[in-house]
């Protein structure tokens, strides 16, 4: 992690280096392009008391209180912080970064108590001002790439009909599983009868609870002494029913996976006994590769069950969508969505957390009511022509 980190220190370096040559290149007084450090970026912030606007925003991620980042440290929570620098580095000429030394050498502005005087009258309540009326431009994620599914294989779960026929259980594949990787919510679902006793009969043994609601996994120990069936046959690995409508056959049918993420859904809306309803198809990355390889357009917009329906609008990872959630309209972009339980989760705009921090703005398929927009580089919000 250390050696990428300086890596990335290092190109950065570089490329500013490269970008400060091209320029100078275009001006008739060369020391007119500067490219302060960091560190004076910083000091110019704290001395214009920019480093509280995003706290003082109650849009803000910022503004929630429980910081724990020490007095003039700068807070990456809110995108809008790039914006921020952007206004001091637009300002910095030689006349404050000697300023700045002179004060450095004297032994910094917690000992001689001097602080830069701020560009104009109400400086920063004019960036406050600014920062306010930003809305964040996101990079939309429709490339059809990565993981088209995952690396497990499934097989059919089928039944022999009365015709003497196999009739494949919609919905219901197995999977092999090695004993030392089973769950307690996996026995139930082991395939054979007599394997599964067997098993069962080893759990009972050790006294381990093999019930779907166990909150102890299954010990290693469990397993040391081989496991075999009564012919003397060894057990290591067991056949478990998985339970999925969202698994694929590929291959022609000669393999079964689940797919990997969505590369985007489709919004419809119809009318169903006088009343208008919404609908989400799911399209995998999987989907969306078929489609390609087949000519045929990856977004398409009408519903497979329900021609007549209305299109409303496509959604792909960090598409903005203008919408209200908990009684407040908000620009957000969504973040990740669910097939099997037609949801989905957007993010506020403004939101640079990591994921594990961040506050998601869920909403259900079937009542989103929002309308998707683009935000240009500029900030500029227009209704999509979907």
């Amino acid at each position: 992690m250390d050696q990428f980190v300086a890596r990335q220190l290092n190109d950065t370096r570089y490329i500013c280096r490269l970008v400060s040559e091209y320029l100078r290149g275009l001006v008739e007084e060369p020391h007119h392009v500067l490219c302060p450090k960091g560190s004076h970026t910083a000091e110019l912030r704290h001395h214009w008391g920019l480093n509280t606007v995003l706290r003082s925003l109650p849009d803000s991620p910022a503004w929630t209180g429980e910081s724990d980042l020490r007095d003039g440290e700068k807070d990456r929570s809110d995108h809008r912080h790039h914006a921020i620098d952007a206004v001091v580095v637009a300002l910095t000429d030689q006349s404050r970064l000697q300023q700045l030394a002179r004060i450095q050498r004297e032994g910094g502005t917690e000992t001689t108590g001097e602080i830069l005087n701020d560009p104009w009258a109400q400086f920063r309540n004019t960036v406050l001002e600014a920062v306010k009326k930003i809305n964040v431009s996101h990079r939309v994620q429709r490339k059809v790439s990565g993981g088209l599914h995952e690396d497990t294989l499934y097989g059919p779960v089928c039944d022999k009909a009365l015709t003497g026929e196999l009739v494949q259980r919609p919905g219901e594949f197995v999977v092999r599983k090695a004993l030392e990787s089973l769950t307690p919510a996996m026995i139930e679902d082991i395939r054979d009868p007599t394997i599964k006793q067997i098993v069962i009969e080893r759990l009972m043994k050790h006294g381990v609870e093999f019930m779907r609601a166990a909150k102890t996994g299954i010990p290693k120990e469990v397993w040391k002494e081989p496991l075999t069936m009564k012919s003397g046959v060894p057990i290591r690995k067991v056949r478990i029913i998985k339970r999925d409508e969202t698994i694929q056959p590929i291959r022609h049918g000669t393999a079964y996976v689940k797919p990997g993420s969505t590369h985007h859904l489709c919004i419809f809306e119809y009318t169903e006994k006088g009343k208008k309803k919404r609908d989400a198809v799911f399209v995998t990355m999987l989907e969306a590769i078929n489609r390609i390889r087949m000519g045929e357009a990856i977004i398409q917009r009408q519903h497979p069950d329900r021609p007549e329906a209305k299109f409303i609008m496509s959604l792909s990872r960090g598409e903005a969508v203008v919408a209200t959630f908990k009684g407040k309209e908000v620009l957000a972009t969504l973040l990740t969505s669910v097939q099997t339980e037609k949801k989905m989760a957007f993010a506020s705009h403004t939101d640079a957390r990591k994921s594990s921090e961040l506050t998601l703005l869920r909403a259900g398929c079937a009542s989103f009511s929002g309308r998707k927009v683009t935000v240009d580089p500029l900030g500029r919000i227009r209704w999509a022509n979907d």
